[in-house]
């Protein structure tokens, strides 16, 4: 007998955790956010679209991310003083120096991610 997911969404959902939790598993062996893994996963198997997954993984990447961040601040690997500052600003000089090139500015900063 076939099971139809839609008359078992118990089936699905437990799906879903155990894909998450390999995923997880993964990631944390590889010690990787896990957007190598995420991205294929949402395409491939939950059939959303590149765009979504793509920003679907970044989210999701983003709190591993920062708890990352806090972490090594909170060890003090990461420069005390002036030196957040400084990544801070060149950060953010690169960005406004990407930005307002030609073809980056007319595509990405204007809002036409085409």
């Amino acid at each position: 007998m076939h099971l139809s997911c839609r008359r078992v969404p118990w089936l699905i959902y437990r799906a879903e955790i155990a894909i998450g939790a390999g995923i997880g598993l993964a990631s944390s062996v590889l010690g990787v956010a896990g957007g190598e893994l995420l991205i294929p996963t949402l395409i491939f198997i939950f059939g959303a679209d590149i765009r979504t997954a793509g920003s679907a993984s970044i989210l999701i990447s983003l709190g591993i991310v920062l708890m990352g961040l806090w972490r090594y601040w909170r060890s003090n690997a990461i420069p005390q003083g002036r030196g957040i500052q400084r990544i801070t600003f060149a950060m953010s000089a690169g960005v406004d120096y990407w930005c307002n090139t030609r073809r980056s500015r007319r595509r990405i900063c204007a809002g036409h991610l085409s």
